[in-house]
């Protein structure tokens, strides 16, 4: 093998130089074959040599390589000529006795010297008695230097390294191994993707994708491997021909940081050997179960996330067994068991949460569904989407005894007993459970309470769907410990003033409502238990407010279409709250602020819209919820 490397490092160090005048050469190369064929046997002896011609990048024979044997002071005008059959063996009879060289050139390929030289001065001398024959001497040829080149597209390829890899596991059909060079110097650092293959060049991918590899030892088929940490790896198999310019080679570069790890057992333990894939639809993963560290453990990295995975595990003898996995963006997800058997039985169906009637129960997404007969155990959870509340655990040996746990975080967890006989059917001995044609049929009680009504405000001076109904008002839920508060709905208008508080702990909680300063806050006392839908309206008293009639001081007649200004006693006389005229005939001189929150205020009147000209100003002090009345007596000067 170390020799093999020498030689083809030689042999790509001289190549380049021979470029010029090789395709001329390969240009008349059948015509020398032809004549080869017909040559050989035409000297007069009786001693003879053979052998065989192998890639060096592969093992493979080679058929069609010219063999020429040059006596051995004069490597210029062969003696004899053959050339290589299709198992790449080649034989040369009739030869006197004496010293010779060898010499095989093939299409592309650079001539080699026996055996295993450039030149024929450092060619070795085969020494033939009278009579004797020669056999073993084989070569091996390398063609000329291939170039492949191409393009990676994706999100960010920065980082990203194209791997050329050649598998050394597979020998040739005469047993030899496969030579594969030392990686080129200077090459990407960092391990490749375990591909178990021997990497023989890489290159780091630019910014704007293109990549060329130069050099390459041909003909051979490779693999090329693009990777990026967190990403998926990309692997795409390459057939290079001899001295092949490849070009517009296309690779995809994919999100991939997402990893899932387990085990995978049967009944009686670890079970190696089980291949695992996850698939996506689009793209997919797989790997086997090791035999140790752990026995049974897998893990599937690169994978793009976010994503939904359904894992399959196989192996020949036992029933596979499929599950559903969602990864998170970037999430690692281990621990992940998976259990085989000889034969298997599938578990289904639907979980809903009940509700107190007349509402109708809903399907329950995102419940934990453990299904385990003390030996094995094996996890899912309700579905999302349609339909919602499905549920599915398959690979179940049969027959057996499972007990299923549903458990989420806002519901009473819930556990029954199910037994499958050997073709998997339910037995009657399964307890607490309702079979339909959906499967098991599971209804989960809440753990938590609900808190529901509608706020409405006597007198409506805060409507919004012509009535009463009050929104944009706070509803709070306090404890000693926590709060929960939302805000009324104002829209759409038939849901005007409601409010809904969900997953509230059982406990004893303060239902405090608010509609501004202006409002004397409700405030109840509530005592919850687990599952309690407890409808609660509120009923708010009017606003504050401020009513009144402006006289004249001189005559004691009502004022029309005098101003009246409020002013937040903080603000006076800079900024003017609200503003309001008087009433005209036949009652001059009323006036109202229906909605004013708690405070002290000016009021000022004015015989014009300028509040410049007001003639008198009067303090008042509001509270919470009062209707205060403030009558004004003016100086008219009639």
């Amino acid at each position: 093998l170390i020799a093999a490397i020498t030689v083809f490092a030689i042999v790509i160090t001289l190549a380049m130089s021979q470029l010029v005048g090789q395709s001329a050469a390969d240009r008349n190369l059948a015509l020398q074959i032809a004549a080869a064929l017909q040559s050989n046997g035409s000297n007069s002896g009786t001693s003879g040599m053979s052998g065989t011609v192998r890639l060096l990048t592969s093992g493979q024979p080679v058929s069609g390589v010219s063999v020429a044997v040059y006596d051995a002071s004069n490597t210029t005008i062969p003696v004899s000529t053959t050339a290589t059959d299709s198992s790449g063996a080649y034989h040369v009879t009739q030869l006197a006795a004496g010293q010779y060289k060898l010499s095989f050139r093939g299409a592309k390929f650079l001539q080699m010297w026996y055996p295993s030289a450039i030149s024929p001065s450092d060619a070795s001398t085969v020494r033939l008695g009278t009579g004797q024959t020669r056999s073993g001497l084989d070569v091996t040829v390398g063609g000329l230097p291939a170039t492949i080149s191409g393009s990676v597209s994706g999100d960010d390829l920065s980082g990203a390294t194209l791997y050329l890899e050649k598998n050394v596991q597979n020998g040739s059909a005469a047993g030899n191994s496969v030579v594969v060079p030392p990686a080129v110097p200077g090459a990407a650092p960092g391990i490749p993707p375990n591909t178990g293959a021997a990497v023989v060049k890489s290159v780091p991918i630019g910014s704007d994708g293109a990549f060329t590899l130069s050099g390459v030892p041909s003909p051979s088929v490779y693999l090329l491997v693009l990777a990026k940490p967190g990403y998926a790896t990309s692997t795409q198999p390459i057939d290079v021909g001899a001295g092949e310019d490849r070009t517009s080679v296309s690779l995809v570069l994919r999100k991939g940081d997402g990893l899932i790890s387990g085990t995978v057992a049967s009944s009686t333990g670890a079970l190696p050997d089980v291949t695992i894939t996850a698939t996506t639809g689009t793209t997919s993963a797989s790997t086997v179960s090791l035999s140790e560290n752990p026995p049974g453990g897998f893990t599937l990295r690169n994978l793009a996330t976010p994503g939904t995975y359904t894992l399959i595990a196989s192996k020949d003898g036992y029933a596979s067994q499929t599950i559903t996995v969602t990864l998170a963006s970037g999430q690692k997800l281990t621990g992940v068991a998976l259990t085989l058997g000889k034969s298997a039985g599938t578990l289904s169906g639907l979980a809903s949460i009940v509700h107190p009637s007349p509402q109708a129960d809903t399907p329950a997404a995102g419940v934990a569904v453990s299904v385990t007969d003390g030996l094995l155990t094996v996890q899912t959870e309700t579905q999302s989407t349609k339909p919602v509340g499905k549920w599915e655990v398959g690979g179940l040996p049969i027959p057996g005894t499972y007990t299923v746990t549903f458990s989420r975080a806002d519901l009473a967890p819930q556990t029954v007993s199910v037994s499958l006989d050997a073709q998997g059917n339910i037995t009657p001995a399964s307890q607490g459970t309702t079979v339909t044609a959906a499967g098991l049929e599971v209804r989960l009680e809440p753990s938590t309470a609900v808190v529901f009504g509608t706020v409405h405000q006597v007198g409506g001076a805060r409507v919004c769907d012509g009535a009463n109904d009050l929104g944009e008002a706070t509803v709070s839920l306090s404890s000693g410990t926590s709060s929960y508060r939302v805000t009324t709905a104002s829209t759409p208008t038939g849901r005007c003033g409601d409010y809904r508080l969900e997953n509230i702990p059982p406990g004893t909680y303060t239902l405090t409502v608010e509609a501004g300063a202006g409002t004397i806050p409700h405030s109840q006392v509530l005592q919850l238990a687990a599952g309690d839908q407890l409808k609660v309206p509120v009923g708010l008293g009017r606003p504050a407010s401020i009513t009144g009639m402006v006289t004249s001081k001189n005559t004691g007649a009502g004022q029309c279409r005098w101003t009246v200004f409020l002013y937040l006693a903080s603000n006076y006389p800079n900024t003017v709250t609200a503003s309001q005229q008087t009433s005209g005939q036949p009652a001059c001189g009323n006036y109202q602020f229906p909605i004013v929150d708690a405070g002290t205020y000016i009021i000022g009147v004015s015989p014009t819209s300028d509040p410049i000209n007001s003639v008198l100003t009067v303090s008042v002090t509001i509270r919470p919820g009062e209707h205060n009345k403030t009558d004004i007596k003016a100086d008219t000067g009639g």
